[in-house]
């Protein structure tokens, strides 16, 4: 038997694109019929067959969607004496172009958006408020506590930093001297025999004339050594951070902490062994002096630190998810872009966050965070204009009598799970929801498939009050589509959302929020 794909003849090594629609065809022996089956782990369905007037052949319909990797089809013929045999194929499905491209632009906004969400929420924590956090912050910037912490370990070692023995910053240096003196050493010789020159006799005629001066070695005491210069720099490195830090707006705590700190940096700074010492030009590792003075080793290790940026970790699969699952990784990064819009809202404050775990590793200052997108409790509370927003992920609004203590609930007889909800909560009760359900759908022309509202009209009238009362202000689609977006009257809209191309998001979102604040007054 012979299977078409789209008109096409079956041929060995057959690819088709994912969200490809493929029509298969077949004739049946006479007065046969035909059934086809996908089999495999992901892919093991019946297809319906479908006849048209005057045609013997047998067709199905299949779109493999986000699917990629290989499918056996499986070609059933059962005869009119109910004997039966089949054939079998193999296709390769491929991910389209367009999915590659956005695969690839998602992961790196992902780790973006996520570093710029750790320096939100961690300048938050030291009082800054985070709609005014830098795009690319340098690393001690963003956190106070982050700076002021090795600060002191630093100030509690000025004494044996400065009474570190001089002896050691003895070192020897080419001078240029009058050859007559080139035997009577200039400054004090450290470790050096002095030996006596009989005086020049006058040279031969013959000979070249004696050079009016000679180069020799002298031993100064001096304290410019590889490891001053190396303390010179870190001091000058955390007194430019602390600096930075003074511009931040601190918790009253933070503030004092700072100010000691300037102090104590002060005092280093005029240190009489860092007198004429400039800053280190050239790093050449741990010298013998620092791997044997306790004092310099935490100079070194201050140094080390100071050229490291805090890092962080995303517990999470994103990162890590495979093209197949392009999907669920679009409705991460949707999850990611609307907190980063929350926290740009002008005077918004954190109250409680799920959304980091910072702990302290090995290096005494250095933080890594972990990134969580928990579902059982909220990501983030904050405080904006009177209100308190509770941004969840993936909650679950359940039937009234399944959940008698929850202020939202679902409205009909099935448990609700949109993706991401935005609580809106005024001081004398609940004002609302906001709904956003992200969908990596597009039709054959790239817009939004016309079933991809479905769900966005179910969240609307299917989530309220435990009273019965609708709560869920409006329900909007995100969509991988092209620019722009709409609302529709009824509450309903989507949005076109893709790397680069946020701001719909944003001026939506700042949009719903004002409306329901102006609501309330």
């Amino acid at each position: 038997m012979k299977l078409l794909l789209n008109n096409v003849p079956y041929s060995a090594g057959t690819t088709v694109q994912a969200w490809q629609d493929v029509v298969f065809a077949s004739v049946p022996p006479p007065g046969g019929t035909l059934a086809l089956a996908l089999e495999g782990p992901l892919h093991s369905q019946k297809l319906e067959p479908f006849l048209r007037p005057g045609d013997p052949a047998w067709y199905w319909r299949w779109n493999p969607r986000n699917d990629v990797g290989r499918v056996a089809l499986v070609l059933h013929a059962t005869m009119p004496d109910s004997s039966t045999f089949q054939s079998r194929y193999q296709i390769d499905i491929v991910p389209r172009k367009l999915d590659q491209e956005h695969y690839a632009l998602l992961l790196r906004d992902i780790e973006q958006v996520s570093r710029e969400l750790v320096y939100g929420v961690a300048r938050s924590s030291a009082g800054q408020p985070c709609s005014n956090r830098m795009r690319h912050p340098c690393p001690i910037s963003w956190n106070g506590t982050l700076f002021l912490s090795p600060v002191a370990s630093t100030g509690s070692n000025r004494s044996r930093t400065a009474s570190a023995p001089t002896a050691v910053s003895a070192r020897p240096a080419q001078v240029e001297v009058p050859i007559e003196q080139a035997h009577q050493p200039s400054g004090p010789l450290t470790g050096h025999a002095t030996i006596e020159l009989p005086p020049l006799e006058p040279p031969d005629e013959r000979l070249s004339a004696v050079p009016a001066t000679l180069s020799v070695s002298q031993v100064f005491a001096t304290s410019d050594t590889y490891e001053h210069r190396m303390l010179r720099s870190v001091i000058d490195e955390l007194h430019r951070r602390a600096r930075q830090v003074a511009d931040m707006s601190l918790s009253p705590a933070l503030q004092r902490q700072h100010t000691a700190t300037m102090q104590r940096l002060a005092k280093l700074r005029r240190l009489s062994i860092l007198e004429d010492v400039p800053a280190l030009e050239q790093f050449r590792g741990m010298s013998h002096q620092m791997r044997h003075d306790p004092t310099y080793r935490e100079v070194y290790r201050l140094w080390q630190e100071l050229r490291q940026y805090p890092t962080f970790s995303v517990v999470n699969p994103a990162l890590h998810l495979p093209i197949n699952d392009l999907p669920r990784l679009y409705e991460i990064w949707c999850v990611l872009h609307v907190m980063d819009t929350l926290l740009g809202l002008p005077g918004v404050a954190i109250c409680k966050q799920h959304l980091f775990a910072a702990a302290t590793s090995s290096s005494d200052w250095a933080l890594v965070y972990t990134l969580h997108l928990t579902e059982n409790a909220p990501l983030l509370q904050l405080k904006w204009r009177g209100l308190c927003l509770c941004l969840r992920y993936q909650p679950r609004y359940r039937p009234v009598r399944d959940a008698t203590a929850e202020i939202y609930v679902s409205l009909d007889a099935h448990v609700h799970i949109p993706d991401i909800v935005i609580e809106v909560q005024a001081p004398d009760g609940p004002l609302g929801l906001l709904v956003l359900d992200a969908k990596y759908r597009l039709d054959a022309s790239g817009g939004l498939p016309l079933d991809a509202l479905a769900d966005a009209y179910t969240y609307l009238g299917g989530i309220g009050l435990a009273h019965g009362q609708h709560s869920t202000r409006t329900s909007m689609v995100l969509y991988p589509g092209g620019e722009g977006g709409e609302q529709y009257a009824s509450g309903v809209g989507a949005l076109a959302l893709l790397p680069e191309r946020v701001s719909p998001l944003h001026h939506w979102l700042h949009y719903a929020l004002n409306q329901l604040v102006l609501g309330e007054q």
